[in-house]
């Protein structure tokens, strides 16, 4: 069962980013997300809908899924081991989707959320950069 759960993740990557992303990309942010999921207690069904950054809305405030994103934002060197945004490489990593001037944006507009712990902030951080994302305009997009 579960290499169906990882077969559809993988699948699902390559819908959203379509070949923007190498093979090896892919299964690191599939093997990170499981090993977060697990260590965090978190469903696969909200994994996956994370990593679908399925158009339903965000995904609500919970522990289990803020510490996912934390130990999977420091796991896919988003951020540094204190939470703060780790730029440069977002920058690096994000801009094969999004032009340059959009991932600045985003880091502009949320480089300095803060929050109660790690759990928290990587939430925090995650609420923000997908209320940016959504309101990008399609053509930013790098294509």
């Amino acid at each position: 069962m579960n290499w169906i759960i990882n077969l559809l993740v993988i699948h699902s990557i390559l819908s959203v980013f379509g070949q923007k992303y190498t093979k090896e990309h892919l299964q690191k942010v599939q093997q990170i997300s499981q090993r977060c999921a697990q260590e965090n207690n978190l469903s696969d069904d909200i994994r996956l809908q994370f990593i679908k950054n399925s158009p339903n809305g965000k995904i609500p405030e919970t522990d289990p899924f803020s510490c996912f994103l934390s130990c999977y934002y420091r796991s896919m060197e988003y951020v540094f081991s204190d939470g703060q945004p780790w730029k440069e490489n977002i920058l690096k990593k994000w801009t094969t989707v999004y032009t340059k001037q959009s991932v600045q944006e985003i880091l502009d507009r949320c480089g300095s959320v803060g929050g109660t712990d790690l759990c928290e902030r990587a939430y925090n951080i995650y609420s923000c950069f997908d209320d940016i994302k959504c309101v990008l305009d399609p053509m930013e997009k790098v294509n």
